[in-house]
């Protein structure tokens, strides 16, 4: 994709923007391991909860909503806008991603509360393996963020 409508400054708040997003989107997925790790310390946990399943299936429920909502609150963010300029571009297209690797990790985090309260390991596992499936998924492409940009600095040029 080419940055046709974007200034040499516009280009180069664009690439550090990038840059920036990549760093924190790196350190928020690889946080998701520490969970794992911590979970093999020798901790007790409360495997004896009243409604096991019926805990772990509340769990999962809200881990599938917060998946869902993903969508639905990335797309409310960067809709297109009336009257776009460059800046309130690149902030939407950041805060949509700070926003949606945090709803991404709190479903790790999820399956790491879950352990604590069950006793059961491969609920974690199971959460901390569709934190990073959607992490990947959700991962912001660089050509994602060109056409958005171009795509709103056109519509606003014509």
């Amino acid at each position: 994709m080419n940055l046709t409508f974007m200034n040499d400054e516009q280009k180069r708040v664009f690439e550090e923007q990038y840059k920036k997003i990549m760093i924190i989107g790196i350190a928020i997925t690889a946080s998701v391991f520490l969970y794992v790790f911590i979970a093999f310390l020798p901790l007790s946990t409360n495997s004896e909860a009243a409604n096991i399943m019926q805990l772990r299936y509340t769990f999962l429920a809200i881990a599938l909503f917060v998946a869902f909502a993903i969508r639905i609150i990335r797309s409310t963010i960067i809709r297109k806008v009336e009257n776009p300029d460059f800046k309130n571009l690149i902030n939407r297209l950041t805060v949509s991603s700070i926003i949606t690797f945090s709803l991404c990790e709190s479903i790790a985090i999820l399956g790491f509360v879950e352990y604590f309260m069950t006793g059961i390991m491969m609920d974690l596992y199971i959460m901390i393996f569709l934190s990073l499936v959607f992490s990947v998924v959700h991962f912001p492409r660089k050509s994602h963020w060109e056409a958005y940009i171009n795509q709103n600095l056109r519509g606003f040029s014509q």
